[in-house]
């Protein structure tokens, strides 16, 4: 009985061990940019940073796929760089209210 009570007990710690998910909020500064014009700018910089991640795999029982769409960070940062945006962690413009977006390095 000893046992399955310490077997619970270290299930329920494990959990408290990972680590919690970074989330990291790019903010940017331009002089005289607008935040109509950031948020224009921003959704086309998306558009040119996609790329697609997948994967596939088979084996005697079968087989799966499966496919993403990301966001490349350094093709992002460097096509806004190239508008005339400054990564900075002060910046007056971020994401607005529910546009994160996930990247990849």
């Amino acid at each position: 009985m000893r046992v399955g009570g310490f077997l619970i007990a270290l299930a329920a710690a494990l959990p408290g061990c990972q680590q919690p998910e970074q989330t990291v909020v790019y903010t940017y500064s331009k002089p005289g940019a607008t935040n109509e014009q950031y948020q224009k700018d921003r959704f086309e910089c998306i558009q040119a940073s996609q790329i697609r991640v997948g994967a596939a795999s088979y084996g005697a029982y079968g087989g799966y796929a499966a496919s993403n769409v990301r966001v490349d960070r350094g093709t992002m940062v460097s096509c806004l760089a190239s508008r005339g945006y400054v990564l900075d962690a002060n910046g007056q413009f971020g994401p607005p209210p529910g546009g994160r977006v996930e990247m990849v390095n």
